[in-house]
């Protein structure tokens, strides 16, 4: 258990990124064989978190910072997107995940399916980004 704590702990000091204790896998016996996985699905608030953990850093410096904000634009329509598409399809593999690899020893990414998010019409499109205007969100919501 304090185990568990601790990787914690240590996955949102070093990412920002927040992992309840049944995703965290672990054998720590001081052996060559010990590992730390994680079974998790990347939501829309996981990825914006570690997004935002590391742009903190960048924002130590105002040009860099500057530089970044249109990319943080951009993955922020589209983390919103796919997180709005999984959720209204019921469809969680639409979002990336990590799961254990079979050996035990590292974690694999699975990138999830942005596909599937290019693939709706324009008008669904905008609207699960979030860039269509508040009148026409009100309407089909």
């Amino acid at each position: 258990m304090l185990a568990s704590f601790y990787i914690q702990r240590q996955l949102s000091k070093t990412l920002g990124l927040s992992v309840n204790a049944e995703e965290i896998f672990y054998q720590v016996d001081d052996r060559e064989s010990d590992y730390v996985n994680t079974d998790m699905v990347l939501s829309r608030d996981r990825l914006l978190s570690v997004m935002q953990f590391m742009l903190d850093e960048v924002s130590l410096n105002p040009d860099l910072r500057e530089k970044c904000r249109q990319a943080e634009r951009i993955l922020t329509l589209w983390i919103r997107g796919l997180d709005a598409l999984a959720t209204v399809s019921e469809d969680m593999s639409l979002l990336p995940r990590t799961i254990s690899e079979c050996s035990g020893r590292v974690d694999r990414l699975l990138q999830g399916d942005p596909q599937a998010l290019l693939a709706l019409p324009d008008d669904a499109f905008l609207r699960l980004t979030g860039q269509a205007d508040d009148a026409f969100l009100r309407l089909t919501v």
